[in-house]
């Protein structure tokens, strides 16, 4: 939000990289949040409220979750601010009409995904 930092989701880590931009536009690798196994983050964005605070909100494509921040501008801190929630009813399709195809797994994690078990036939 402020321009002074970069967050990176990395899905295959389940982690959220942090990279510090100074003013010279050199960028630092800072540190990085750990988030649950298998959560597979996806997209990050960020909300400043009317008193100043900032907020990450993360959407997780493996678990198909939301999970809150706090965003420390100065250190570049995420701090979780709560537990993540299904984004999705729990064996809801994620796929289908009217559904963005980001999501391919139902919220019960099983191994085969939503998109397969209900894909139409061709034609």
């Amino acid at each position: 939000p402020s321009g002074r930092w970069v967050y990176v989701c990395d899905l295959g880590a389940d982690q959220i990289h942090h990279l510090r931009i100074d003013d010279a536009h050199n960028v630092e690798f800072v540190a990085s949040t750990d988030l649950p196994a298998g959560s597979g983050p996806r997209h990050i964005t960020f909300h400043r409220d009317c008193s100043g605070r900032t907020f990450a909100y993360l959407a997780s494509e493996l678990d198909n979750t939301v999970s809150a921040f706090a965003h420390d501008d100065a250190t570049g801190k995420l701090e979780r601010i709560q537990d993540p929630i299904l984004a999705s009813p729990p064996g809801e399709p994620l796929s289908g009409p009217g559904i963005l195809p980001t999501n391919r797994t139902t919220a019960d994690t099983s191994t085969t995904s939503s998109a397969a078990k209900h894909a139409d036939p061709p034609g």
